[in-house]
């Protein structure tokens, strides 16, 4: 997938954090944080990427569904990593809510990835 900018964004199987240290990718935010590949890719397409630190980029948009609101947050690394197999850029780390006004990552309601 790519963002508005043209840069490509891997997003990898990964393991959510059942499955042993260091969650990442689809399955971290499917299974721990319930955001769908759909609004992962969604939300890349369409946010225009901020700078976080460590070289990482959070993308951020809000969706909205019968009057509910949720903010989503795609946070993306762009360095190479040793947990991948190639020399890519590591891509999606997770996917989750967060409340209106900052506050600590959370997982999404249901309807996020069900609408």
């Amino acid at each position: 997938m790519a963002d508005p900018n043209g840069l490509v964004v891997v997003l990898r199987e990964g393991r959510a954090a059942a499955a042993g240290p260091g969650p990442f990718g689809r399955q971290h935010a499917a299974v721990d944080r319930g955001v769908s590949q759909e609004v992962i890719a969604r939300v890349v397409s369409n946010a225009t990427p901020i700078a976080g630190e460590q070289r990482r980029l959070h993308y951020i948009e809000d969706i909205r569904l019968d009057g509910r609101t949720a903010e989503i947050w795609v946070v993306v690394d762009r360095a190479p990593s040793r947990q991948a197999p190639d020399t890519r850029p590591f891509g999606v780390i997770t996917a989750f809510c967060r409340g209106g006004g900052g506050g600590e990552p959370e997982r999404c309601p249901s309807w996020v990835s069900a609408g």
